[in-house]
C-alpha cells in the first residue's frame, strides 16, 4: 500500500456511523462497502482524512470487483498495528493514531472494524429471501433481493406460467401455470437462482352460502345438519384433496319459523401437491314457512337385504302432486367395504326445490338398533315438521344419502320427499365397492320370496289412521294390531309389503272412565311374529320400548284419566326395520297398579 496504511481510518463509533444507511455523497474520511459505511478515517499533517480514506476505498473496489467471499476477510498482526485484509488484497492498517482518535485500542478497533465488514458482506454478493417460494396459482408473492451488488438486475425462468419483475430491491413473482422453475438473478456480475413452486389450490370455500330449512322451530340438530350439507355442496375440493372442519358449527339452539341464523365453519382444504385452502365460510339458514302434506307412496329399497354386487337397488320418481316416504334398508354382504349412495336426480331443464324430513341409523351390525335408531330420529323430526329444503339445479343430482358400510354392517333409512317447486326428481338407491359413484344402468334382480319379510317396490296410501275407543272398566284388556295383512300392494309387481314397514300409523284413541275414581289407562308393545322394538309418539312425545321377544310385552306410556274425564290420546308409529310385525299395542287400565310388564322401558 506504499506505505499509506499506517494512518488510516477511524471507526465511527455509537450514532457516529449508522451502518446500513444509504449516503448519497461520500463524506469526508468515510470508507463504504457499496452503500454501507464501514470506516470513518482520521488525517494528521501528512495525509488528510479524506485521501486516506479514498486509498483505502480502492482496495475495498478491487476485493469486490475480484468477488472475494466474506469469509476471506481477516486481521493480520503485524509491527505497529493490525492489517485488516480480504484474501489477498490488503485494505487498512489499524494503528495508534486511528486507535486514539477513537479512545480505544488498536487491538479492538480493529476487531470493530472487522465485525463492520462482515455484517455489511452478511448477505453476500447477491441474496434473495426466501430462498424456497411456494405460490398458488393465479397469486402473486414478493421476493427480497439484497447483497452488496448493485444496478439493474436481470432474471431468467426455466419455464412458462411464471412471470418474474424486478424493481429496485425486490422482485414480484406471478404465477399462472402449475410446475416447478428456477429463477436466476444475476446483478452486476453475480448471479444467485431459488426455486419456485407453484400449485393449484386445493379447493374452492366461498365467502358465503344460503340455505332453507323448515321446522316449527327448527332444532340445532337440524340446524347443524343444513350448515354441514350446505357446506357440503359448496365447498369444491380437487381429486385428492380433503375438506377437514376445524371447529363444529356452533347452531343456536332453535331458529322460529321465519327467522334467520348465522353458522360459521372454520374449513380447510389440503391435499399433496395443492396450496391449501384455510379459510371460515358463512352459512345463512332461513326457517321457511312450509306446508307439509301427506305422502301418497311408500318407496321401499328393501330386497336384496344382503348387497354383494353393484348396481341400482331400487329407482322410482316424486312428482310434484306426489309427495312421497322412502324407506331404504340393506346389509353390506361382501368380505369387503360397500358404498351405498341415496340420489335424487333432477332430469328436468329447471330447478326443482325439495322438502326433505329424514332419519337414518347405522352403519352398524345390530340390525334391531340400526332400524330403531331410523325411526326414532324421523319420528322426533316428522314430529316438528323439521326438515332441509334443497334446490337441485337441472341435470344435477344430490345425495340424500352416502355411506360406506364394513362387511356385515347395515344402514336404514326413513325419508319424506316433498316437491314445492318444480317438476320431479328421480330417486335413486345405489350400491358400489368403489368410492366414488359410478354411473349405473343395472338393476339388481331379486325375486319375491314370500318366506322372508323383504319388500321392494312403491306403493300407495301409506298412512293407515285407526279410530278406536277404550272405556275403563268395560275390559281389561284392549288390542289395536298394526303391520299386519291387509298389506300394502305394490301396483306394478303385485307383491305385497309384508308388514307394512314404513307405513304410518296413526291410532286416535278415545279413552273414557264412567268411573267414580281416576284411573290410570297403560299402553303396551307387544310382538307376535318376532324379536321386535318400539318406537310411537303418544301425545308428541317420543316413547321407545326395550327388544322384545314374544310373548313379553314393554310399557309404552301410563296416561291418567280423571273421574268422568273423556279424551283422546293420539299415538304414532311405524313398523321398523330390523324387527318382526305384525305387533299390537294392548290398552289396559287394572284396577291394582300391577301389570305383567316383562322388558320395558
Amino acid at each position: 500500500m506504499n506505505g499509506c496504511v499506517k494512518a488510516l481510518t477511524r471507526v465511527m463509533l455509537g450514532s457516529a456511523l449508522i451502518l446500513g444507511a444509504a449516503l448519497p455523497v461520500l463524506a469526508e474520511g468515510e470508507v463504504r462497502l457499496k452503500s454501507r459505511v464501514v470506516l470513518r478515517l482520521a488525517g494528521d499533517a501528512r495525509m488528510s482524512a479524506e485521501e486516506r480514506a479514498q486509498i483505502v476505498q480502492r482496495q475495498v473496489d478491487a476485493a469486490l470487483q475480484s468477488h472475494l467471499p466474506a469469509g476471506r476477510l481477516r486481521a493480520v498482526s503485524i509491527k505497529g498495528g493490525i492489517v485488516l485484509a480480504w484474501g489477498e488484497q490488503r485494505l487498512c492498517t489499524v494503528d495508534g493514531l486511528q486507535a486514539k482518535a477513537n479512545n480505544t485500542t488498536v487491538k479492538a478497533l480493529a476487531a470493530a472494524w472487522l465485525r463492520n465488514f462482515r455484517e455489511a458482506m452478511k448477505d453476500g454478493y447477491l441474496s434473495v429471501s426466501p430462498q424456497r417460494v411456494v405460490i398458488p396459482v393465479g397469486e402473486a408473492r414478493r421476493v427480497r433481493v439484497s447483497g452488496v451488488a448493485e444496478g439493474p438486475i436481470e432474471s431468467a425462468v426455466d419455464g412458462r406460467g411464471l412471470e418474474v419483475s424486478p424493481a429496485d430491491d425486490a422482485l414480484t413473482l406471478r404465477a399462472s401455470a402449475p410446475g416447478t422453475f428456477r429463477v436466476t438473478l444475476t446483478r452486476e456480475g453475480s448471479s444467485v437462482s431459488f426455486p419456485v413452486i407453484v400449485k393449484e389450490w386445493a379447493g374452492y370455500v366461498p365467502d358465503q352460502v344460503h340455505c332453507a330449512v323448515t321446522g316449527n322451530p327448527a332444532g340445532r340438530a337440524l340446524l347443524e345438519l343444513a350448515a354441514l350439507q350446505a357446506a357440503r355442496r359448496a365447498v369444491q375440493a380437487k381429486p385428492g384433496a380433503t375438506v377437514t372442519l376445524k371447529a363444529g358449527p356452533a347452531a343456536l339452539a332453535i331458529l322460529g319459523v321465519g327467522a334467520d341464523a348465522t353458522i360459521r365453519m372454520p374449513l380447510l382444504i389440503e391435499g399433496k401437491d395443492y396450496f391449501p385452502v384455510d379459510k371460515t365460510l358463512e352459512v345463512i339458514l332461513h326457517n321457511e314457512n312450509v306446508s307439509v302434506a301427506q305422502p301418497t307412496q311408500l318407496m321401499v329399497s328393501n330386497r336384496p337385504e344382503k348387497v354383494d354386487t353393484d348396481g341400482i337397488l331400487f329407482a322410482g320418481k316424486v312428482n310434484s302432486n306426489q309427495p312421497a316416504r322412502l324407506l331404504y334398508s340393506h346389509l353390506n354382504g361382501n368380505g369387503r367395504d360397500q358404498y351405498l349412495w341415496v340420489n335424487l336426480t333432477n332430469r328436468g331443464d329447471r330447478p326443482v326445490k325439495v322438502l326433505v324430513i329424514q332419519g337414518d341409523g347405522g352403519p352398524a351390525r345390530e340390525e334391531l338398533y340400526v332400524g330403531h335408531r331410523c325411526n326414532t330420529r324421523f319420528l322426533e323430526d316428522w314430529q316438528a315438521r323439521q326438515g332441509l329444503i334443497v334446490t337441485i339445479p337441472p341435470m344435477k343430482a344430490w345425495e340424500l344419502g352416502r355411506y360406506e358400510l364394513a362387511p356385515r354392517e347395515l344402514v336404514s333409512g326413513l325419508c319424506h320427499l316433498q316437491v314445492l317447486e318444480g317438476e320431479s326428481l328421480d330417486v335413486s338407491v345405489e350400491t358400489s365397492a368403489s368410492g366414488v359413484g359410478v354411473a349405473m344402468d343395472r338393476l339388481i334382480d331379486a325375486p319375491f320370496n314370500p318366506f322372508r319379510i323383504h319388500p321392494r317396490g312403491i306403493f300407495r296410501d301409506p298412512n293407515i289412521v285407526v279410530d278406536q275407543k277404550y272405556v275403563v272398566g268395560e275390559t281389561t284388556e284392549f288390542n289395536i294390531p298394526f303391520g299386519r295383512a291387509p298389506w300394502l300392494i305394490d301396483g306394478t309387481s303385485g307383491e305385497p309389503n309384508t308388514g307394512n314397514y314404513g307405513v304410518l300409523y296413526e291410532v286416535k284413541l278415545e279413552v273414557s272412565n264412567p268411573t267414580l275414581q281416576p284411573r290410570k289407562v297403560q299402553l303396551f308393545f307387544e310382538p307376535i311374529n318376532g324379536v321386535a322394538l318400539g318406537s310411537f309418539l303418544v301425545e308428541g312425545k317420543l316413547m321407545e320400548t326395550n327388544c322384545l321377544k314374544p310373548p313379553a310385552r314393554g310399557l309404552i306410556s301410563t296416561v291418567d284419566v280423571a273421574p268422568g274425564q273423556n279424551r283422546t290420546i293420539r299415538i304414532l308409529t311405524l313398523p321398523q326395520a330390523g324387527s318382526h310385525y305384525p305387533a299390537r299395542i294392548v290398552v289396559e287400565s287394572p284396577i291394582q297398579e300391577t301389570h305383567r310388564e316383562s322388558g320395558g322401558t
